[in-house]
């Protein structure tokens, strides 16, 4: 079951959290020259695992990175962090490893590949010169 974690919008705000097995560090913070919410997960000695993350809703943030996916699990917004006071409505949520992938069919997650016409798309042009 996936763990809700609470969020403020009271600025720089760093928790420790126990997750799974790990104990992390979560810090979030408003970019006020982008205009969004970041999210840096650190261990509990303070050492970085993924810095500057653009809180966004409907994916897994740290969907960049297979690898820490399958070690930390997932995190996920069920809607963008818009807004420098927009973080109390919003549900901010953990799921193990696997956790999530379960629960939704695979189907959501790799798109049928697209059959393009690329002798349409891109036509040859011949020089004559």
């Amino acid at each position: 079951m996936a763990t809700k974690i609470p969020l403020t919008s009271a600025g720089d705000r760093r928790m420790k959290i126990s997750l799974g097995d790990n104990v992390l560090t979560l810090r979030t913070y408003y970019n006020r020259v982008m205009a969004f919410w970041v999210l840096d997960i650190l261990t509990d000695d303070g050492d970085p695992i993924a810095e500057g993350l653009n809180m966004v809703g409907a994916i897994n943030l740290l969907e960049a990175s297979k690898t820490l996916t399958h070690q930390y699990g997932q995190f996920r917004l069920d809607k963008d962090a818009t807004g420098e006071n927009s973080l109390e409505d919003i549900g901010f949520y953990w799921f193990a490893p696997g956790e999530f992938e379960a629960l939704v069919p695979e189907e959501l997650f790799f798109s049928p590949p697209l059959n393009y016409d690329f002798d349409l798309l891109f036509p040859r042009v011949v020089v004559s010169g």
